[in-house]
């Protein structure tokens, strides 16, 4: 008998240690071994940007201000077909402080809210897809008293932990504590305003819920920022959203036909009417002016915008490279004049770079505003404004679109547009084709002067190597050319035609020297900046290539970038990109007589 009381015991005990080792390791356990969150190979890590979004409360069922379980898998199955990846704190902490990157799309999901049951159902729309995220709490259940047993305990914030596919950080309201119990190293502050101070050594990130989720090393983390999604758009909506929060890489043209604000502008205060076929801006009469922006364009360097200005009332703008910390460069319409204005800094005053009136009956007015490395270009109805592009300030160097209307009284400016396009410029040089007519004559130069507008470089052939490596230079229509760089702020990169020099020139060390020599010196005379060498797609791959080209670099310094344009459809080499400072690649767009070429960047 006693031998099967001491048996039954030991079962007893048996399964009661079971059941306490499972309830402190087991599910976590099989969570991380079995359903853990998707990896993804150190090898992707190419980026440096991020998208941080900030998911609102989750219930069962849909619920007033909050995201159904339904609702919150559809919109995390969306992101992750269309190719995002979640990172979490470790991930972005290890990007600012040793420069770490992130793979392509990288994700942080955040969730703020303290209901355990919100957390339940979000881990399971987690678990389902294999994503992890970020959980945000003020306090837990020990901490919160009786009133609020719905919270987070500590037990179930550790068996979070234990699973490997949640970060906990510390929602911003109260006091913080010295060191957070449930090692949470970030900060999101929703009310930016009743956010109290926090130690930077404790805690390093810090976010702040807005209607922007880009993030990347340049950034302050400090100063990050959570993309708040709104329980009143549907999943779809949302996606949307968070896809378009990306930098933009194409055109965007709007001319307002349908009606709302839609996915692709955010309003930003007083008055913004989108439909039949107008955008108003209207001042109310608790503001003084009214705006919206054009989303995912808050890191464009170079754009071009180009606007349909019906009518306007006091004060219109039309901003690119617009910053929150100050800074931006603008165009618009004030007291019968057309002004291009510049702000360097959150200090810097606004700074008038030209102005041109406005002539009578000249609205509507058709707008095309450059903005292009260090200068800015102003088209008004199809004819260049101010004869030359305007230089501005290095400070003015990215920043986002927005339009806006202004002035010192309330409920008194207004505008009207009928379209809006903007689109990022791409890295385009212009050459001609490979024919018997001379560079750049009267043919060309109406298709020329379209294309220069955007253009980054024009790359004239001036530079011709002989099969034996003799340099010979042939500036045809120097004048010309050299005073439509300066016109159109292009870059003058002079192109030097290698397709027909021997192999044996480049596989002799003493013809490759004094061949590298050469092209440096012929770079000097013509007072080029850079070289754009041309070659043949057979000669492109060849070692003796990749090593001249590296001299011929290495010459180049104090002149400018090596670029290569390998001629034939010969694919890009990884070798060819890490001798040289870029390759050039045919366009896919077109134009007669002329060859546009687009750089890529090792």
């Amino acid at each position: 008998m006693r031998k099967d009381y001491a048996a039954a015991w030991l079962g007893i005990f048996s399964c009661l240690g079971l059941w306490f080792f499972w309830s402190l390791y087991g599910s976590a356990y099989v969570r991380r071994t079995y359903l853990a969150a998707a990896s993804f190979a150190e090898s992707s890590r190419t980026q440096s940007q991020f998208v941080a979004v900030l998911l609102p409360r989750i219930r069962r069922k849909p619920e007033r201000f909050v995201m159904s379980e339904a609702e919150l898998t559809a919109l995390l199955r969306g992101l992750k077909d269309a190719g995002h990846v979640t990172i979490g704190l470790d991930d972005v902490e290890g990007l600012y402080a040793r420069g770490r990157k992130l793979p392509p799309k990288a994700l942080l999901l955040a969730f703020s809210e303290n209901d355990q049951r919100g957390f339940q159902l979000s881990d399971r729309a987690l678990k389902r897809l294999g994503m992890r995220g970020v959980a945000f709490i003020q306090m837990t259940a020990e901490d919160a008293g009786q009133e609020h047993r719905q919270h987070l305990t500590r037990h179930a914030i550790s068996q979070m932990r234990l699973g490997r596919a949640w970060e906990f950080g510390w929602t911003a309201k109260d006091a913080p504590p010295s060191a957070s119990p449930w090692g949470g190293r970030a900060v999101l502050e929703v009310e930016i305003s009743k956010a109290p101070p926090t130690d930077p050594k404790l805690y390093p990130l810090r976010f702040v819920a807005a209607e922007l989720g880009l993030n990347d090393g340049r950034d302050d983390p400090r100063a990050l920022r959570a993309l708040a999604l709104r329980t009143d758009r549907s999943p779809s909506d949302n996606l949307q959203i968070v896809t378009k929060t990306w930098p933009r890489a194409s055109e965007h043209s709007d001319d307002f036909r349908g009606d709302g604000v839609g996915t692709d502008w955010i309003e930003g205060w007083g008055v913004v009417s989108m439909g039949q076929r107008r955008l108003a801006l209207l001042s109310t009469p608790r503001h003084t002016s009214a705006g919206v922006f054009l989303r995912g364009t808050e890191k464009w360097r170079d754009a071009a915008v180009e606007f349909v200005l019906k009518k306007y009332q006091k004060e219109f703008w039309a901003y690119a490279r617009l910053r929150e910390a100050g800074g931006f460069v603008r165009v618009g319409a004030r007291d019968g004049f057309w002004y291009v204005e510049q702000k360097a800094g959150p200090e810097a005053p606004v700074n008038m770079l030209a102005r041109t009136q406005i002539a009578e009956g000249g609205l509507p007015a058709r707008v095309r505003f450059v903005v292009k490395g260090g200068s800015v270009l102003v088209y008004i109805n199809g004819r260049m404004q101010f004869g030359r592009a305007l230089r501005l300030h290095p400070g003015v160097d990215h920043g986002q679109v927005f339009l806006g209307v202004y002035d010192a009284q309330s409920r008194t400016s207004l505008a009207v547009l009928t379209s809006v396009r903007a689109a990022p410029l791409g890295d385009v040089w212009i050459t001609t084709q490979d024919d018997r007519r001379g560079e750049f004559d009267e043919d060309r130069l109406e298709a020329l002067r379209d294309e220069a507008v955007y253009a980054r470089a024009l790359s004239p052939r001036w530079i011709t190597v002989e099969p034996e490596g003799g340099v010979v230079l042939d500036e045809r229509q120097s004048v010309l050319i050299r005073s439509m760089a300066g016109f159109y702020a292009c870059r003058l990169v002079a192109t030097a035609d290698l397709t027909g020099v021997r192999a044996s020139v480049l596989g002799r060390t003493a013809a490759a020297d004094r061949l590298a020599g050469g092209l440096a010196s012929a770079a000097r005379e013509l007072g080029s900046s850079g070289l754009n060498i041309r070659l043949r797609g057979d000669q492109a791959s060849r070692p003796e290539t990749l090593a001249f080209l590296g001299k011929v670099r290495e010459g180049l310094r104090s002149r400018g970038e090596l670029l290569v344009t390998v001629q034939g459809e010969e694919p890009l080499e990884r070798a060819l990109a890490l001798v040289t400072d870029g390759v050039l690649r045919r366009s896919a767009r077109t134009r007669q007589s002329l060859e546009l070429l687009e750089a890529v960047y090792p």
